[in-house]
């Protein structure tokens, strides 16, 4: 029995002399580990550190230089320096182009023929005695199909320019008729060129257009005749519907009051008397 016991202790001691390097091994690897993980802790310690002062520098030197330059303004201010500023003024917009005009397919029918189209000549309806009275006339026609274009420009904010062109097809040419393609060709109706100036009440304009006896909706600028709403091409008795080439001045106040002059170069027919053939008067005489 004493033996067992001596062999049993023998084996105890030699396996604690063994499990004790190996524990002290252990131990010194995981303190490597540690030791390891704190330096690289503290090294991200130390870099935040110096990125909070940097970022303390440049706030310190931003407000440093804010406050120089809000001292520079009070002191030019105090001193009643005027410092010049730069304004840079609104681009003007471009060049506005707009199309208009309207397709026609309209009709007419008069109780006594005249034999004409979308125009009546009103001093051509037949009496009682011609022949022309008991007839009836029907027309159809495309011929007051208008094209348009306005172009329009700014000088500055208070001064615009602007052309205006305007043309239909109640031309007359030489094979134009009613009874194979009904060919007609174009006419101009209107070709003029504006200049506005709305900071001196001043109005300018060159071209051919409606008279400045013709009736306005409002002042005594182009573009705004006041023009029967018709299909007949000659409107209505005693409306002016004179367009010719014309040289206007325009003066407003206010957009209230408006006085204006106007070089016009008209034609008229002059009846010398009954059933006589009418002939062209000379350009100055007025209409």
């Amino acid at each position: 029995m004493m033996l067992k016991s001596h062999w049993r202790l023998t084996g105890a001691v030699s396996l604690a002399a063994m499990l004790v390097p190996a524990y002290a091994l252990a131990q010194d690897a995981q303190s490597d580990r540690l030791q390891r993980q704190l330096d690289s802790l503290q090294k991200q310690v130390q870099s935040l550190q110096k990125e909070v002062a940097e970022s303390k520098k440049r706030e310190a030197a931003q407000a440093q230089a804010q406050a120089q330059s809000q001292g520079s303004a009070d002191a030019a201010y105090a001193a009643d320096v005027k410092m010049p500023m730069k304004v840079k003024a609104p681009p003007l917009p471009g060049i506005k182009m707009t199309w208009g005009g309207f397709l026609a397919a309209e009709s007419v029918y008069r109780q006594h023929n005249t034999v004409s189209d979308m125009g009546t000549p009103f001093t051509s309806i037949p009496y009682p005695f011609s022949p022309q009275y008991s007839e009836h006339e029907f027309r159809g026609s495309a011929r007051q199909s208008r094209l348009s274009l306005l172009v329009e420009g700014s000088i500055d904010p208070t001064e615009k320019l602007a052309g205006y062109y305007e043309m239909d097809f109640l031309g007359t040419g030489i094979t134009s008729n009613y009874n194979q393609s009904n060919s007609w060709d174009l006419r101009l109706r209107q070709a003029f060129l504006t200049y506005d100036n709305t900071g001196y009440g001043f109005h300018l304009m060159a071209g051919q257009g409606w008279s400045m006896a013709t009736q306005n909706t409002v002042g005594i600028i182009p573009r705004k005749e006041n023009v029967p709403l018709t299909i007949e091409s000659n409107y209505v008795a005693g409306f002016d519907y004179l367009r010719n080439w014309q040289l206007r001045f325009v003066g407003d106040w206010g957009s209230v009051f408006w006085a204006g002059i106007s070089l016009e170069n008209p034609a008229e027919q002059v009846f010398t008397g009954a059933g006589a053939i009418a002939t062209a008067a000379p350009s100055t005489a007025c209409s």
